[in-house]
């Protein structure tokens, strides 16, 4: 799960899916990226990190520049971008003296294509899901939901439940309930998918299948993500060290 989940259901929420993207495109907003079947908005991209700046607390300049040159956006087991066992072992090698030429800074060029591709690969999730017609019960969100207020009930205290949703970022309830059955619906997804095979013949199952399956899907609508704008609204702002402490006056 990445960074970027909560983000994109917020954006979701406020309209901004898979078929707002038609009117957009028409009324003449950026494109940032295009694929068979819709497209993605540089406003989309735009909202969705700065919404993931908000939420992560990272409006300071030097905390958001970490947060990007070290890819830190990036913790999906199958990310394009560095891992956090990549970025350990570079940090161990690094203590070791040891460097890689290959390893660069993360920049807000490379976030904003991963974003991209999140957004489209999000958006194709729910057209399957909805071209399937995946549907999940009321009484299955219930249980799950009742089953995640138990857990965390029985290790804080009593009635916690909803003031812990909010502190995760959540409005209420409702909001909570309509999340847990989104992914209660792409389980159902995963579960369709568990055990294909392969162009040569080879049949995987588990999270191996979900991962070649899905990678085929955003493959197979030809993505194209266009040059980003300049000056991008979330760049890197370089702060200044203080150094007006440094070679003043001794004794002032």
């Amino acid at each position: 799960m990445t960074l970027l989940k909560r983000v994109r259901l917020a954006l979701a929420a406020t309209g901004v899916t898979l078929f707002a993207c038609a009117c957009l495109t028409a009324c003449g907003e950026p494109i940032a990226a295009t694929y068979d079947g819709g497209s993605v908005t540089e406003e989309t991209v735009t909202s969705t990190i700065e919404n993931m700046r908000t939420y992560y607390e990272l409006e300071d300049d030097a905390a958001w520049a970490e947060f990007v040159k070290g890819r830190e956006y990036d913790t999906g087991a199958n990310g394009s971008m560095q891992t956090a066992v990549e970025k350990a072992a570079a940090q161990a090698a690094a203590a070791a003296g040891q460097t890689d030429e290959d390893q660069t800074e993360g920049t807000a060029e490379e976030m904003r294509e991963y974003v991209i591709e999140q957004i489209i690969r999000s958006q194709l999730i729910e057209k399957e899901i909805k071209d399937r017609k995946l549907e999940v019960s009321d009484e299955d969100v219930d249980a799950y939901v009742e089953q995640q207020r138990s857990y965390v009930e029985s290790r804080l205290m009593e009635g916690v439940f909803e003031s812990v949703l909010q502190r995760q970022g959540y409005k209420d309830l409702d909001e909570y309930r309509e999340e847990i059955r989104e992914q209660l619906k792409q389980l159902k997804l995963q579960n369709e998918v568990s055990t294909i095979t392969t162009d040569d013949g080879q049949e995987i199952s588990g999270k191996t299948a979900w991962s070649t399956w899905f990678d085929k899907l955003y493959e197979s609508v030809h993505p194209k993500i266009n040059p980003a704008p300049q000056p991008l609204p979330y760049a890197i702002v370089e702060v200044a060290q203080d150094s007006g402490a440094e070679g003043a006056p001794e004794g002032e």
